[in-house]
């Protein structure tokens, strides 16, 4: 791709949650020096901030965090923010906590990540995005119906979800 078409800017995402491969540092460097101008970012769901640590200080990618509860971390090692799950049920509270802790203001984003955790854990408590569509429809930002092959959430999570959106004052 990088080849066929030099112009189109191109984010690298690292989920080896999902892919079963681990971009390699060695890897995403080479790509960058071969290609500078259309790797322009880096989604990291890796949960491996030393390696976070490393894309940072040894590409010019803007590093995006992949992964809801690593967020206050990864920004405080230099990402630009995220590309949130979470985001799709609470947009307000994930801006908060990426805005807080992108200007320094660690204790603030510290409090925001603890409240936006029991919605951020409840996205995750089946198959992604089941939940967070569930969560969302709650909202009032969308249906609550995902399509095949996604199954509907169940009753017991749907309270879950419920709940911590209560418990956070969203809902």
């Amino acid at each position: 791709v990088a080849k066929a078409v030099p112009e189109l800017p191109v984010m690298l995402y690292n989920i080896p949650g999902r892919t079963a491969v681990l971009m390699e540092t060695a890897t995403i460097e080479r790509l960058c020096n071969d290609f500078p101008k259309v790797f322009v970012a880096y989604k990291d769901a890796t949960a491996n901030l030393k390696q976070t640590e490393e894309i940072l200080r040894k590409t010019g990618l803007t590093v995006l965090s992949g992964d809801d509860g690593l967020t206050l971390p990864m920004v405080s090692l230099g990402a630009k923010g995220i590309v949130s799950v979470a985001g799709n049920v609470i947009p307000k509270q994930v801006r908060e906590l990426s805005d807080h802790a992108r200007a320094g203001r660690l204790d603030e984003a510290a409090s925001q990540n603890h409240r936006n955790t029991p919605v951020v854990e409840a996205c995750f408590i089946e198959s992604n995005p089941v939940p967070a569509k569930y969560g969302a429809s709650l909202m009032g930002l969308c249906g609550p119906t995902a399509r095949l092959p996604l199954a509907p959430i169940s009753e017991k999570n749907k309270e879950v979800v419920r709940n911590a959106l209560k418990d956070i004052g969203a809902r």
